[in-house]
């Protein structure tokens, strides 16, 4: 029997190369059907900012509770580091902050990282950015807070599209110069030295300058959510990363959501009310997703990218810690995953995760590898995603922030408050989740077996630092 495949495409060669595209893109069209891949993250959430944790009955999360019962909730999902920026890298790399040098915010990415959306882009992937970008400049001439910076804005690290903010935006009315306070009306040193140059956002390069009014995570998602139904028409996959302002700082809570919070604290009820409108975004997403009948072959991964600020409202749970700690409250996150009929509706996992793992598990999925074999730090979830939970992780869970340091493996936690001062602390987190016994005077061998592997990994996030993973060449790959 003739191969029908194989005899069309010689009779287009026969006919003439002007066919040739035509077989080309009906060849592309049958095979394009790898997944969508949805990275969504919030800015300084803690474990019980929303519903799903069980740890709020407070906060109104409907949307995302809606989204656990039809997913896997991580119950041990961690930030790469307890503040954003370098977390942010960590998702796009899948490698710890310290081996390209985001040791902390506002610090850029280095252009000779490999990443995600470079990856994806090269695949055939449409690729796009959307909310808070922190990872380098995004106008030309202007640095942080108005000195000279680095630009590298998301189109220079493979993104597509992108509709970004360099930081941090007003969670309600984005533009509007009175927001740029607190909700207590208590000015934020921070947001008002941004003023105005870093309040905008840019389409593509393009500084927006129209009225930007309402809630700004469905600004954001308005944008995103173009993007994806445009891909989808172009019949393309697409990687979509989403990172909204909420709920950093200048926290605002829109007039219909402040309602739903009468009688609280005024600040927890702005808290909770920004909260609230996030989550009603997180609806739009996925009744869009199933609206382009797309919603099957889809995967949605949700964070955040440290712990909260409990002064203005956040709450990390029972956990020790909040945001700029490496105890658990400083770096283990409120995450989920989705991908209906892939993974098994209203499960959880307690596997050891961190934002490092993103690359790892979506290059897994997609059959794809890395251009050279510098070192990573994530592991490959597909096999948590599917449900084949393996018992233990390969390998530890390296942190460092601000002269902290921790170990985390599959049961320890070795921790350090000050590498150069301060004696180490082990913890069992199956038995005591929450930090609260040291039991390093206990289990001396334990300490002294992951005091050796901590240093190893130092030295060798070193050795990445100094640039000894890059090729000897000052062009990006």
């Amino acid at each position: 029997m003739i191969n029908k495949h194989y005899f069309l495409k010689n009779l287009f060669l026969i006919l003439g190369v002007g066919i040739l595209p035509l077989y080309a893109a009906a060849q592309n069209q049958k095979n394009d059907q790898r997944p969508n891949i949805i990275l969504v993250m919030l800015d300084d959430a803690g474990w019980a900012d929303v519903g799903f944790t069980g740890c709020n009955d407070i906060v109104k999360t409907p949307e995302l509770d809606k989204m656990a019962k039809d997913g896997l909730i991580f119950n041990r999902f961690y930030a790469a580091s307890a503040v954003c920026s370098p977390t942010r890298g960590s998702c796009l790399t899948g490698r710890n902050p310290y081996r390209y040098g985001v040791y902390t915010y506002h610090l850029p990415l280095k252009h000779e990282e490999i990443t995600l959306p470079e990856i994806l882009k090269d695949a055939g992937y449409r690729t796009g950015h959307f909310g808070k970008w922190h990872l380098g400049d995004i106008e030309k001439g202007k640095g942080k807070y108005g000195e000279k910076g680095v630009y590298g804005p998301p189109g220079d690290h493979g993104f597509e599209k992108w509709y970004s903010i360099w930081n941090i935006a007003p969670t309600w009315d984005p533009y509007d110069p009175k927001n740029f306070l607190d909700a207590l009306n208590q000015p934020n040193k921070d947001t008002n030295r941004l003023m105005p140059d870093y309040r905008h956002y840019y389409d593509n390069g393009k500084k927006v300058l129209d009225s930007l009014t309402g809630s700004t995570p469905k600004i954001i998602m308005d944008h995103a959510l173009d993007f994806m139904e445009n891909s989808h028409n172009k019949k393309s996959p697409f990687f979509c990363v989403i990172w909204f302002n909420t709920i950093h700082t200048p926290i605002i809570g829109g007039p219909q959501y402040l309602a739903m919070y009468k009688g609280l604290d005024p600040q927890l009820q702005t808290y909770y009310a920004a909260m609230t409108a996030m989550d009603h975004e997180i609806g739009r997403l996925r009744k869009s997703l199933r609206n382009l009948g797309i919603e099957q072959n889809t995967l949605i991964m949700f964070t955040s990218d440290n712990g909260p600020k409990t002064k203005v409202g956040g709450s990390a749970g029972p956990f020790r810690g909040e945001k700029r700690s490496l105890y658990e409250g400083g770096v283990r996150m409120p995450s989920l995953a989705e991908w209906p009929g892939k993974i098994i509706a209203g499960t959880s996992t307690s596997y050891p995760s961190v934002t490092s793992d993103y690359l790892p598990t979506i290059l897994d999925i997609l059959n794809l590898s890395m251009p050279d074999d510098r070192p990573l730090d994530g592991t490959s979830l597909l096999p948590v995603l599917l449900g084949k939970e393996q018992s233990l992780r390969p390998s530890p869970i390296g942190f460092q922030y601000s002269g902290q340091q921790s170990w985390t493996d599959n049961q320890y936690k070795l921790y350090r408050a000050d590498q150069e001062k301060a004696r180490f602390e082990l913890y069992d987190l199956l038995n005591d989740p929450y930090e609260k016994k040291d039991i390093s005077d206990k289990y001396p061998k334990v300490v002294e077996r992951m005091k050796k592997e901590l240093e190893a990994w130092v030295e060798s996030c070193r050795n990445s630092d100094s640039g000894a993973d890059y090729p000897q060449t000052t062009d990006k790959l």
